[in-house]
């Protein structure tokens, strides 16, 4: 065997500067022995047509079908993710449930494909903008990656950029590896 066959049980923490990139204005991030708190007003530092028309991160849609527009705006709530900052592995996969599922760079909770009782419908996407996300019952949220569209944006697109970290304590990327 080679080196690169044998395993190890080498415990890696998450480094502490990849919080460095989730949205100030949003977020706190705090460090407790093995755990990671990360707090969030959940608003989104990027435009959106879900803003309200007076805010100045208010656009009209330009991915989005106007008339897929989920009813509501974005609005602060808050919402708490408390993570090991030494995730393990599970030894079996389990399926993800309704509500979030992780926290954005941006401060928004990330959704896994559900919606209520079923899977997204083409309907129900057609009327996410072009970060992703929506508004829904618990606020606004991402569903899907962003796109890119022109925008200036502290999302990533289609790069290897932290997105943000999952309720497992994993942090997540853009789909482009530019390791060696």
């Amino acid at each position: 065997a080679t080196d690169d066959d044998e395993q190890t049980d080498e415990v890696v923490s998450t480094p502490t500067s990849a919080f460095d990139a989730f949205n100030e204005d949003a977020v706190t991030v705090s460090f407790d022995g093995d755990e990671v708190t990360i707090v969030s007003t959940a608003l989104p530092n990027h435009t959106s047509p879900y803003w309200n028309q007076e805010n100045a991160l208010y656009i009209e849609p330009i991915v989005a079908q106007q008339e897929a527009i989920s009813p509501g705006f974005i609005g602060e709530s808050s919402y708490m993710l408390t993570v090991s900052s030494k995730p393990e592995l599970a030894a079996s996969t389990t399926a993800t449930g309704l509500g979030a599922i992780g926290i954005s760079v941006s401060g928004v909770p990330i959704y896994n494909q559900s919606e209520g009782p079923t899977d997204v419908t083409e309907s129900t996407a057609s009327g996410f903008d072009w970060a992703g996300g929506h508004s829904g019952p618990t606020g606004y949220h991402y569903h899907v990656e962003a796109r890119d569209v022109g925008e200036t944006s502290p999302l990533s697109i289609d790069d290897d950029q932290l997105l943000g970290i999952m309720s497992d304590g994993f942090l997540i990327y853009g789909r482009k590896c530019n390791s060696t």
